[in-house]
């Protein structure tokens, strides 16, 4: 743990992290496993969490580490993973969860424009970076 003064520690909290197999799900993570908190991290494609969340397991241990598949556009997976959840209060929540069609797979500088942008990857953008912060702080927040 960093050496941070105690009224920074996050010892014995609880954060929880959506799109934790992003870009920058893992350094949010890193960052409040570094002021000691547990965190569990959140993303739509099971095995990229994966991927990101066994090295943080690793670094800080399997007990500070935890993570669940969980599509935030969706109501019924963010209830999911909260009644899961229920007996481990999270106290701090990162909707970091977002689409980014620049870096995305089939990205590129014409999706950018909002001439060429699609309805349907707008309405996607939409679900999850609003609807999904909506669903998870109603779900999660609500014990805060």
């Amino acid at each position: 743990m960093s050496q941070l003064p105690d009224a920074f520690s996050l010892a014995g909290r609880t954060a929880l992290v959506t799109g934790a197999a992003g870009l920058f799900g893992p350094e949010h993570a890193e960052a409040l496993l570094e002021i000691g908190a547990k965190v569990v991290l959140t993303d739509i494609d099971a095995a990229r969490l994966e991927q990101a969340a066994r090295p943080l397991a690793d670094r800080y241990g399997a007990g500070r580490v935890l993570w669940r598949e969980m599509n935030v556009a969706d109501p019924d997976s963010v209830q999911s993973v909260a009644a899961e959840l229920a007996n481990e209060p999270i106290e701090i929540l990162v909707n970091n969860a977002a689409i980014d069609a620049k870096i995305g797979p089939g990205g590129g500088a014409n999706l950018s424009r909002l001439e060429t942008f699609r309805p349907q990857a707008w309405q996607q953008e939409v679900a999850v970076g609003l609807t999904g912060a909506f669903l998870c702080t109603q779900a999660f927040g609500a014990a805060m």
